[in-house]
């Protein structure tokens, strides 16, 4: 797999799992809903990798930000670990409403 197949699969389990994305080819986010969510922004590294950032907000009303990358997925079965992240930040529930 290259890495545009690793990045349409993650999209593909997002997708799945109740995410929604936002964004292109090269970088994308990903999010369970717009508050109190479970966020990612993935993209393409420079050198040939995939960088996961995960969202920081202090509070509802500073706009939050994006973080440091969290997860460098260099290999297929990085890509696979950082999906059953996504499957399993799906199912939890903090302070969200369904």
């Amino acid at each position: 797999m290259d890495i545009n197949e690793w990045m349409n699969l993650i999209k593909v389990v997002a997708e799945e799992n109740g995410f929604f994305i936002d964004g292109g080819e090269k970088q994308f986010s990903i999010d369970k809903n717009k508050w109190h969510s479970v966020a990612f922004l993935i993209k393409e590294n420079s050198t040939g990798y995939i960088q996961v950032h995960q969202w920081e907000s202090e509070n509802e009303t500073d706009g939050g930000i994006w973080g440091r990358a969290v997860y460098s997925l260099r290999c297929c079965t990085d890509v696979i670990q950082f999906c059953n992240i996504v499957v399993m930040s799906s199912g939890m529930k903090a302070k969200r409403v369904e």
